[in-house]
């Protein structure tokens, strides 16, 4: 035999209709045709016993139940296990209201130079802990804990890009900032952009 190809006899068969042998037709059994079907009858897999899925369905409830309370019992145990979160990196934590009530989180990190403001996105100015103590060799560093976010005051309202940026400002006057290199990564970027748009002469770059 040629290999790619079927002997005749093969394909030969192959062609012939379902129900059909060589040499003489094969009836089938047609439904509601009363004829009998020699294949052993099997009901749907899919489909169980009343007796048999009546159990299942409460095992499956009974396993479900377990899970949640085991869930339920490890979170108590993780938090008192978890030792308290110690700040390593060497700053000064400073409180500065804006917007008339609204007390923000501003980190200090000291240093000599011009003030450069870190200001992040969704997460707390500690996202700068390993990197700010790098740059007080050149300058004095500072980072901005966005309201809503960490330790910073979390009112109703005050989430608008223009409001954010407003923040900025009111967080420069207080630390009498000028020429600030300002970086924000992310969203913050986004509130650098604008405020440079608006507060060109307050800086000396953006980030």
């Amino acid at each position: 035999m040629v290999a790619g190809y079927l002997p005749l006899r093969l394909i030969d068969q192959a062609r012939q209709p379902r129900g059909v042998e060589r040499g003489k037709a094969q009836i089938l059994p047609q439904e509601g045709s009363g004829m009998k079907s020699n294949r052993p009858s099997q009901p749907p897999p899919s489909c169980l016993p009343r007796s048999v899925r009546k159990p299942l369905r409460s095992s499956l409830l009974l396993v479900a139940a377990g899970l949640l309370t085991a869930q339920a019992l490890a979170v108590p145990q993780a938090s008192q296990s978890a030792s308290p979160w110690h700040d390593p990196s060497p700053h000064q934590v400073r409180w500065i209201t804006v917007d008339s009530s609204v007390r923000l989180e501003v980190l200090d990190w000291g240093g000599s130079g011009r003030p450069l403001v870190l200001l992040g996105c969704y997460l707390t100015a500690h996202v700068y802990d390993d990197l700010a103590p790098k740059l007080t060799n050149q300058f004095h560093v500072y980072g901005i804990t966005r309201r809503g976010i960490g330790a910073s005051d979390k009112p109703a309202i005050g989430y608008a890009v223009q409001r954010s940026a407003d923040d900025v400002l009111e967080v420069l006057d207080s630390l009498k900032a000028q020429k600030t290199l300002l970086v924000g990564n992310s969203c913050g970027g986004q509130v650098v952009t604008r405020f440079a748009s608006q507060q060109s002469d307050r800086l000396r770059g953006i980030v």
